[in-house]
């Protein structure tokens, strides 16, 4: 066999398999031609398909990629004044979470939250057991 025919027993070989192997997502057939080799009294015939790949397309994030962040959040912070730790077990009796903050003087922090019905809710809650609290905008 000579080298010209063991070229075209693989060529025709690449085929097949190509033709029963389905292509990738991102490939697409460009074009398909027949090519034919052979002599004058033998000829073969082979379908050549030539496929054009890409790399998928990015799909854009859920969130901002800026390296700035432009967004800003309004919370809402549930401030008791004063310090002590009795005050602060009576707080907790309302607002488990409670804490004592030494910021801007020191406080307790009874709660924060992105609602101001719910900032309210328990600064009213805190009023009814003769706690005075109020309700301070944070903006982060």
């Amino acid at each position: 066999m000579s080298n010209r025919s063991l070229v075209l027993v693989i060529f025709i070989c690449l085929n097949l398999i190509a033709a029963k192997t389905p292509a990738e997502p991102y490939a697409q057939i460009n074009s398909s031609s027949v090519v034919s080799q052979g002599s004058s009294t033998k000829e073969s015939k082979a379908v050549v398909k030539e496929y054009v790949f890409s790399r998928p397309k990015k799909n854009k994030p859920k969130y901002s990629t800026s390296s700035s962040y432009s967004k800003r959040y309004k919370l809402y912070r549930v401030k008791v004044k004063g310090q002590s730790y009795q005050l602060l077990m009576r707080v907790r009796k309302i607002a488990t979470g409670a804490f004592i903050s030494h910021k801007e003087g020191g406080f307790i922090q009874a709660g924060l939250f992105k609602n101001l019905s719910q900032a309210n809710l328990v600064a009213q809650k805190l009023a009814k057991a003769k706690i005075k609290a109020k309700v301070v905008e944070n903006i982060y």
